[in-house]
Parts: C-alpha cells; structure tokens; sequence
C-alpha cells in the first residue's frame, strides 16, 4: 500500500508590531489511489494552503488549441505584456 504526504510548512515571522506564528498544514492519505482522486487530494491541500482558485485541476491536451494565441502572422501586431504565454517563445531556432 502507498502512502503519500503533503506538506506546507511556513516559518512564520515577527515585525516591529505585528508578528505571526509557525504554521503548518499536512494531508496524509494511503491506499492505491487512481490519478483523478490525486488530482483532486492535491487540490485539497492547495485550498488548504490557501491558494484560491475557480475550477478544478485536469490534465490537457499537449497541443494548443486554436484560441490560446494568435496566429504567428498577427502576433507580431499584437502588444502583449511580458507575461503573456506564447507558445513558440522558447523553441529553438533550427
């Protein structure tokens, strides 16, 4: 039988006038456990640990549908932030 254990461990700190303890949040769970039930323990710890999100975790395709970026005739007209994902950004030139 597997076991499996997650773990956040915060250090807490201490400032001029506020101050906050060690924390530490734990899921332990064991069993044989298929991929959508770890899927959805891990998203438990990540509520857990206070990561705030709508939906739910999945996995996904390797290949980008048409809609996550624009076409590499337009995406040079297009400012986008430095944070924008493109997909062609870091492939090596041949």
């Amino acid at each position: 039988m597997t076991k499996y254990t997650l773990k956040q461990e915060y250090p807490g700190y201490t400032g001029m006038h506020t101050s906050s303890p060690k924390e530490t949040v734990t899921i332990e769970f064991e069993g044989d456990i298929a991929l959508p039930q770890m899927l959805e323990k891990f998203e438990t710890f990540l509520r857990g640990c206070g990561f705030y999100f709508d939906g739910h975790l999945d996995f996904v395709d390797e290949q980008f549908p048409d809609w996550v970026g624009q076409s590499e005739e337009t995406e040079e007209e297009v400012e986008h932030s430095e944070y924008y994902f493109q997909p062609n950004r870091n492939k090596p030139v041949l």
